[in-house]
């Protein structure tokens, strides 16, 4: 059983007279149909072959440039990640640097050297020393009577004025004890 089968006419098959002689004289015309046809034919299938062979090509490389793609970005995002990794290492070394540095600078003996040499301070004579005794209760009440003249809504004029008054009369009562 044959389902379709594509008969190829060669030139010598073609419908011709038969001669005198017993030889077939073929029809010119109806050749150059016939080889035309086939010809066109093989041409539309040779040019079918070459736009699939065209397309898979295009295909293949347009595939293969997307995976390459895909691997630059991968290894981009890999260095940036070193990069950044290095970075961190980095600051962190320059952190614990500045926080020695900082405790050199901040140690006693140190900041007491500096004073000495570059703001020319020294230490108080034993005569020169003073020493304050504050009463616990004063302060108490000192801080009481600020905290409710911070807490007042409306402030009336020249209030500041009358605190500074009152502050300098406490602080020269302060300094009367000495």
């Amino acid at each position: 059983m044959e389902a379709a089968r594509e008969e190829i006419i060669y030139p010598e098959e073609i419908n011709s007279k038969p001669l005198k002689n017993g030889r077939a004289k073929p029809h010119k015309k109806k050749k150059k149909k016939i080889l035309r046809k086939q010809h066109e034919e093989m041409q539309k299938k040779y040019r079918l072959e070459k736009l699939l062979f065209c397309t898979m090509i295009l295909v293949i490389t347009l595939v293969s440039l997307g995976l390459l793609l895909r691997y630059v970005m991968i290894t981009e995002a890999r260095h940036d990640i070193h990069q950044l990794n290095s970075a961190i290492t980095e600051l962190k070394n320059d952190e614990r640097a500045l926080r020695i540095e900082l405790e050199t600078l901040s140690r006693s003996n140190r900041v007491e050297l500096e004073a000495a040499e570059r703001l020319e301070m020294i230490y108080p004579e034993i005569q020169e020393v003073n020493y304050v005794q504050v009463d616990s209760n004063e302060v108490n009440r000192v801080a009481n009577h600020l905290e409710e003249l911070d807490n007042r809504e409306s402030l009336a004029p020249g209030f500041m004025e009358k605190a500074n008054e009152r502050v300098q009369q406490w602080l020269s009562r302060v300094e009367a004890l000495f």
